[in-house]
């Protein structure tokens, strides 16, 4: 488990440093609408950085940072689901259901993590 964090974490140092390069090999041109999806690849690219450093953190058994890790992962990946696959880019209803479904699975988590411990 260990090398595949190393791994996740390699893989996002590397999406940050090259992040400009990417942008440019898919938007390389001065039009205007073609830097407005430049910005929002590399919006893109930021929110994979984010979920894949939250996803390869060790925060062991400290249950109160595991549950706002739990948050900040879900928000990181709502984020790339609703910019990818729903291809919205503004605030909408469909947002706030992603937010409270993402609050209600870490606090599912958060209550049925520590009995879990406990019966152990």
């Amino acid at each position: 488990m260990k090398g595949v964090k190393i791994t996740l974490i390699i893989l996002a140092i590397t999406l940050f440093v090259s992040n400009y390069y990417i942008c440019d090999y898919f938007y390389y041109n001065d039009e205007v609408k073609n830097i407005k999806d430049w910005w929002y690849l590399k919006c893109d690219i930021y929110g994979v950085i984010i979920a894949l450093l939250l996803f390869a953190l060790d925060i062991g058994e400290k249950k109160w940072l595991k549950f706002v890790v739990e948050i900040g992962l879900g928000l990181a990946i709502s984020n790339i689901l609703d910019r990818l696959i729903f291809n919205t880019r503004v605030f909408n209803t469909s947002d706030i259901y992603m937010i409270l479904i993402t609050v209600a699975f870490a606090t599912y988590n958060l209550i049925n993590g520590n009995k879990q411990r406990t019966v152990k």
